[in-house]
């Protein structure tokens, strides 16, 4: 019964520290859990509103005229809202039954008196909506055959241009629907159109590199053409005398043009990505546009013509669909990535546009391994573009900057047991050697291979190379020379996607999708009969410390020991509740740790077989799992996230004490479907919003190596959790704050 309140109480720690809200009610309240956010984009207190309510992803935006209203088009609906209030002005506008199934919306616009709105579809139709009439069903006009790209009202509002997928312009008499031309003369896709401000012309932009001044005051239109673009034009606008034409580009650069001379004004350089939206601001010789997926550009003719930048939203969020206000001040935005979805649009203050938190230092790509230095003080991960990293395990903070190798196509990457060296095999079947600290290759690259290099693995010694590939074989490399052991012709019937070394160095077990092989080093010859193993492409092989024992995964949800001397089964871990993907064994061998699919890590007890613990990681398919060479801690690896955690602490018994709060947070465990932290016993304590459950860190987790972290501890006011949220409003305070 607690729940909706303490949600409340939950939720105001997570809240931006510079937003109203947080600093409001933040005084007025003892005893919250202490969240610290590093790495979040905190949106400087200028993201204004979240407008809510699609049930589809939405596919356009368009401000009103005056900018009092904002249409956001799903693919089956449109809604009108109150940009003052963030409430919908209007109910919402759908196609009803006078579209046939398959009818989809694909870009919206408004009539410069905002009474009307219409909206391009996927057959080459046109909706039409007026707020004055009560519509169960939109008007329907028929066009040219393919998507409707762009639509434009002129200034006057007499006349609606369209253009569609197959390169034509239309003209439609406003409120007839009758369409009065059809300018046809683009050879490739039209991108938009725009009307001037004296509606005597219409401007189209197209992949062709051209754009084109259609006058159309008379029946009979006459064209003129722009070039001066290399790449296909996205972008239009007129500036709101008329006498400027802005055009943007694919190729990043924007182009002003005087529209009386037709000749370009200025050209404005400063990004390589794609203009996609471009506006002239009013009253001032100044424009403002969107370059690629985040970057907006400013420019302002009296100050030199220089262009500035505003990071809107940081390196990791993607706009889907965006919409500058009429004053160029606000910006309204959908947004794509692992914190936002495409069913809501974020209004924007421009000019408060500043990105107060980067993302922390992290994998641009997968991560493919991580390896613990012998003294438990650095951390070494690589990844799919070939770089490596390299960590302190302490905080989390990088030691040095990545190392970069070949990044034309890398496939896999290892690194050396003595953390001198990664190996990296191309797209092209060769293999390079790197030395991590001096960043520089070593020798030629390593040939033989015929296919892909699936999985390769360093000696014990890291001395030695071993390598699998789609081409069926096997071959062991000598890492100061780079060339290959001789007298070894190890293949198989499949491709090799699995390797490892014994860790005396003399045997090497390979995998394929069905069984494992095991190999003598010095002469490449079968060291015994192959092993039924149908492991699963991304699993793992690993060795216990002796070399006596191998543990491997077979039918994709149990790990399963094998002794070698014997040779016999020894026994099967399952209880995993998913696939199996990671297995490693800890230095003193009395313990296996294995990863699973539904991104939680699994302690075992070597003995017996007894599982000890689960550990929630919150995350995507765990990739791998590794122990730190002291035996006290687990490192687990997602697709861009590492993890460490306390396994002395995961194996103490969870408390039930309710007078211990940081002993309850240490054994909390996230229910993903709701998002509350759950006590052992199932009692919540604190709710998590879902943007941030995926970077928690809490015990037994002490690190999170990403581009995100969550810490969630109990303030130094204490903490009031469960039935008791109620203590953490101070009334009288609030109360005397009043009465002042």
């Amino acid at each position: 019964m607690w729940s909706a309140a303490h949600i409340y109480m939950s939720a105001l720690p997570f809240a931006a520290k510079d937003s109203l809200i947080y600093k409001m009610f933040t005084p007025l309240c003892v005893g919250l859990i202490s969240i610290e956010a590093c790495g979040i984009n905190r949106h400087g207190g200028s993201l204004i509103m979240t407008l809510s309510g699609h049930d589809a992803p939405i596919v356009s935006l368009a401000y009103s005229y005056d900018g009092r209203l904002i249409g956001t088009a799903a693919v089956n609906a449109i809604h009108i809202w109150d940009t003052r209030t963030g409430e919908e002005a209007v109910p919402p506008l759908g196609l009803g039954k006078c579209y046939e199934s398959g009818t989809m919306l694909t870009c919206i616009a408004f009539s410069p008196k905002g009474n009307i709105i219409a909206a391009g579809t996927n057959n080459a139709g046109i909706c039409i909506w007026s707020f004055l009439e009560i519509q169960t069903c939109p008007q329907k006009w028929s066009g040219p055959d393919g998507n409707v790209i762009s639509v434009a009202f002129a200034s006057d509002g007499a006349r609606l241009a369209s253009a569609s997928k197959g390169n034509s312009i239309s003209i439609w008499q406003i409120p007839t629907g009758d369409r009065i031309m059809n300018l046809n003369g683009h050879t490739e896709e039209v991108s938009q159109v725009v009307f001037s401000p004296d509606c005597a012309t219409l401007a189209s932009c197209s992949d062709d590199t051209t754009v084109r001044l259609w006058h159309v005051v008379k029946c009979q239109p006459f064209c003129e053409t722009l070039r001066g673009h290399e790449k296909a034009v996205r972008s239009i606008c007129f500036s709101h005398d008329g006498s400027r034409l802005a055009s943007g580009c694919r190729d990043g650069i924007v182009q002003l043009w005087d529209t009386q001379s037709r000749t370009i004004v200025a050209t404005l350089n400063g990004h390589s990505s794609v203009i996609r939206l471009i506006q002239f601001l009013p009253g001032r010789h100044s424009l403002i546009w969107m370059a690629g997926a985040e970057s907006i550009r400013y420019w302002n003719q009296s100050l030199n013509g220089a262009v500035s930048s505003i990071n809107l939203l940081g390196l990791t969020t993607i706009m889907s669909c965006v919409a500058f206000s009429p004053d160029g001040l606000h910006i309204a935005a959908t947004r794509e990535g692992e914190l936002h979805d495409t069913y809501n649009v974020d209004i924007w203050d421009v000019e408060d546009c500043q990105q107060v938190v980067q993302p922390l230092l992290a994998h641009n790509m997968q991560i493919s391994s991580v390896a613990v230095s012998p003294d438990n003080t650095l951390l070494v991960s690589d990844c799919n573009d070939s770089s490596v990293h390299i960590w302190d395990t302490y905080t989390g903070e990088p030691r040095l900057a990545p190392l970069i190798g070949p990044t034309d196509g890398v496939e896999s990457v290892s690194i050396s047991s003595n953390l001198q060296l990664i190996a990296a095999a191309l797209q092209d079947y060769t293999i390079w050697l790197w030395n991590i600290h001096t960043r520089e290759p070593i020798g030629q690259p390593l040939r033989g291979h015929e296919g892909k290099v699936l999985k390769m693995a360093f000696s014990p010694d890291s001395r030695r190379l071993i390598s699998g590939s789609s081409d069926k074989s096997v071959r062991i490399w000598e890492a100061a020379t780079g060339q290959q052991v001789k007298n070894h012709s190890m293949s198989c019937p499949e491709a090799v996607n699995q390797c490892a070394f014994c860790p005396n160095g003399r045997i090497v077990a390979t995998g394929t999708n069905r069984l494992i092989y095991f190999w003598h080093t010095d002469t490449g010859r079968t060291a015994c009969e192959p092993l039924q193993a149908d492991i699963d492409y991304s699993s793992q092989i690993c060795f216990s410390p002796d070399g006596n024992c191998v543990a491997f995964v077979r039918g994709y949800d149990a790990v399963h020991l094998w002794d070698i001397t014997t040779p016999l089964w020894l026994r099967v871990l399952e209880s995993h509740g998913s696939s199996v993907t990671a297995v490693a064994y800890s230095f003193n061998g009395r313990f296996i740790c294995t990863g699973s699919s539904a991104g939680t890590v699994h302690l075992w007890n070597v003995s017996d077989g007894a599982h000890i613990t689960t550990l929630h990681g919150r995350a995507d398919s765990v990739r791998s799992v590794a122990f730190t060479p002291d035996g006290r801690s687990i490192v687990s690896q997602d697709n861009d996230t590492i993890r460490i955690w306390d396994g002395e602490a995961a194996c103490r018994p969870p408390t039930r004490s309710k007078m211990d709060p940081v002993a309850m947070l240490a054994s909390a465990i996230l229910d993903e479907k709701t998002g509350w932290l759950l006590e052992s016993s199932g009692d919540r304590l604190v709710w998590v919003p879902q943007e941030y459950q995926r970077y928690l860190q809490i015990s037994p987790c002490t690190l999170v190596i990403g581009k995100y972290r969550i810490v969630v501890r109990v303030g130094g006011s204490g903490w009031h959790h469960g039935e008791n949220w109620f203590l953490c409003w101070k009334p009288n305070h609030y109360l005397l704050d009043r009465h002042d």
